[in-house]
């Protein structure tokens, strides 16, 4: 008798999710700071001051919504192979897509 795929074993909630999770998303705060910071040499204009105070939330979320949506915290990565640099560059490139479609959309 064949055992069909339940969906709850396909989105399992391991112990490791959460730390991993938080992490992404301090490190992608630093990294959208410092891509500001380093942009204007560490004086940010008031104009783009706004802007960064205005996405920085849909950032963190919006990245780690993606880096979930691609697959990316289903499994614990001891040795990743080329299949999984494939999907973090997808994941990567999905969102930053999401962040220009956000701020064309909204108009922050």
């Amino acid at each position: 008798m064949r055992r069909g795929i339940r969906s709850a074993a396909a989105h399992r909630f391991y112990r490791h999710t959460l730390p991993r999770v938080a992490v992404d998303a301090v490190l992608v705060a630093f990294a959208y700071y410092m891509a500001y910071w380093l942009r204007f040499d560490g004086d940010v204009p008031g104009l783009y001051s706004d802007l960064f105070e205005r996405t920085i939330a849909f950032v963190v979320v919006g990245n780690v919504v993606v880096f979930a949506a691609c697959g990316l915290y289903r499994h614990w990565i001891r040795y990743a192979s080329q299949r999984d640099y494939l999907q973090i560059l997808q994941a990567c490139v999905l969102a930053t897509f999401a962040l220009v479609l956000y701020v064309a959309i909204v108009q922050p």
